[in-house]
């Protein structure tokens, strides 16, 4: 019987404020790209350009330049530079984007589709027992660190060095204990090994078939992006907008509301097709609002 592997997270009794503000600042975001996606890919392809060629600006200035005073007007030339060559550049941005969204999503929608198990990166025995709390304690090695770097830190604040003696003085910092590091390096070789060992129980034609399909949604995308880079944008914006509204959501209603998530999606096909309509769904709503607005 194959595993069953949903995408929603595992709920927790209990959620810290820091990670409900992260998955509602997701929704949001997700949100604004769902309905504005298409209005704001042109002024988001022309802000990459920007910023990217400032970037390359000051780290050609940075290493061609012994004094600072060229640094600054050759990012400001690079910057805009790459922002009028992005807005040239706005077809093919938006080819490769989809080729590369459309290439990795559709086989990996596949294989959920199918009910293929996902490799289980966490040792089995790393679970809580059942009976036991659900955060764990950490072990005497990891408070025997946490204390020895506290110690170190308060004794620097009580002797109140000055910039010089802490470039001279030799401040002893904790060693990690060997336990600590061996714990690290098994859980690194486990899922390196889960990895390797689920990407070689994979067929020759099974391979043969994801890169066939890959290629062509990488076509497909490419064509698309190059030919109506606006409807291209709207497609590419309200699937990455559903999946930031939808995982999200079901996260946070699992933790504050779990006895009303009856109605949510759990399955992986159910999931599928709840991202799958939210994205058609969102490319008629951005089609309705700025249609009027030529591809070209």
């Amino acid at each position: 019987m194959p595993l069953e592997v949903t995408l929603s997270l595992p709920a927790a009794p209990t959620m810290p404020l820091v990670q409900s503000l992260a998955l509602m600042g997701a929704i949001v975001v997700g949100v604004l790209l769902w309905l504005l996606g298409r209005c704001l890919a042109r002024c988001g392809c022309v802000v990459s350009g920007l910023v990217l060629g400032g970037l390359g600006g000051w780290a050609v200035g940075y290493a061609m330049a012994d004094q600072g005073a060229f640094i600054l007007p050759l990012v400001i030339g690079s910057a805009i530079a790459g922002a009028l060559l992005a807005a040239m550049l706005f077809r093919v941005w938006m080819g490769l984007s989809g080729a590369a969204l459309l290439a990795m999503c559709l086989p990996l929608a596949l294989f959920l589709w199918q009910g293929t198990p996902l490799p289980l990166l966490v040792p089995p025995d790393a679970d809580p027992v059942e009976g036991s709390s659900d955060v764990a304690s950490p072990s005497p090695e990891v408070t025997q660190l946490v204390s020895e770097v506290s110690a170190a830190i308060q004794d620097a604040v009580k002797q109140k060095l000055s910039k010089q003696d802490l470039d001279t003085a030799a401040i002893a910092t904790p060693v990690v204990p060997e336990a600590v590091r061996s714990q690290i390096r098994a859980a690194y070789n486990y899922s390196s090994d889960e990895m390797r060992r689920w990407w070689d129980g994979w067929s020759t034609q099974t391979w043969l078939l994801i890169v066939t399909i890959a290629a062509v949604a990488a076509g497909v995308g490419l064509v698309i992006g190059l030919l109506a880079p606006y409807i291209a944008a709207s497609v590419q914006s309200a699937l990455v907008g559903s999946v930031l509204i939808l995982l999200p959501s079901i996260q946070l209603l699992q933790h504050h509301v779990p006895n009303h998530v009856e109605w949510l999606p759990e399955s992986q096909r159910a999931i599928i097709l709840s991202i799958g309509l939210i994205t058609l769904l969102g490319v008629l709503v951005q089609w309705t609002l700025f249609g009027k607005r030529t591809d070209k």
